[in-house]
């Protein structure tokens, strides 16, 4: 009898690491996928015109160009670090991008 109880405490042990192990790596893999800037995240055109100014650049920085793209289709003015797109709304965007294509300043206004 006094034998069952190291195994049963072994036992124990055994799972409430394995669940330590999993609830870790869930979090890790949750970090991961919403922390990462993919074409995922990245909310609809339409969308994005419903936002202001300062939460527009918290959320599109760091995006790369190609991901605008994939999401959004084909900007309406295209230049070398200058994208411009308008919503069905009305809602001009235009983003500036660094020399790695990534996003560094957003700047929407309503067309007239």
């Amino acid at each position: 009898m006094t034998s069952e109880k190291p195994k049963m405490k072994q036992i124990v042990i055994g799972w409430v690491i394995s669940l330590i192990l999993v609830a870790l790596i869930v979090g890790i893999w949750f970090y991961g996928y919403y922390s990462k800037k993919s074409t995922d995240n990245l909310p609809t055109l339409s969308m994005t015109c419903e936002r202001s100014n300062e939460e527009l650049e918290d959320l599109l920085k760091g995006y790369r160009r190609v991901q605008l793209i994939t999401v959004w289709d084909d900007p309406v003015i295209e230049e070398e670090d200058h994208d411009q797109w308008i919503s069905e709304h009305g809602e001009i965007l235009d983003i500036y991008y660094d020399a790695d294509q990534k996003v560094i300043s957003v700047s929407p206004r309503k067309s007239e």
